[in-house]
């Protein structure tokens, strides 16, 4: 008796429910799925990293040998946990606070000049 064994891909939204973070991150690039916006991740856990987007706005945050506590915004995430850019974690995370609308400061448009007048 021989059995067949077939493999199928499974769905972004079966996998949007892994949390985000470098494992998820790696297993979608593997598979190639691309997870649309609706799929998103609300929250993130990495290395001792634990981050949840609040319903209200801002973020729940954790990490190492601290309590949970709320942040306004991604740049607050970024300081409080302190994961370098450059990282897979670091990139991972920014990634998924972009993800959320975050925009680093880099990236934000500079604001138009006043018109001259003449």
């Amino acid at each position: 008796m021989t059995t067949e064994r077939t493999t199928s891909r499974p769905s972004w939204r079966q996998l949007a429910e892994i949390p985000e973070g470098l494992t998820r991150s790696r297993i979608l690039r593997a598979l190639d799925v691309e997870v649309p916006p609706e799929g998103r991740a609300a929250t993130f856990s990495d290395r001792g990293i634990w981050a949840q987007a609040a319903p209200e706005g801002g973020f729940y945050i954790r990490s190492d040998g601290e309590g949970p506590r709320w942040v306004a915004d991604g740049s607050a995430v970024l300081k409080a946990v302190s994961w370098p850019a450059g990282t897979p974690t670091g990139d991972c995370l920014r990634a998924w606070l972009r993800s959320w609308g975050w925009v680093p400061r880099s990236a934000a448009p500079e604001p138009a000049p006043p018109p001259m007048v003449l």
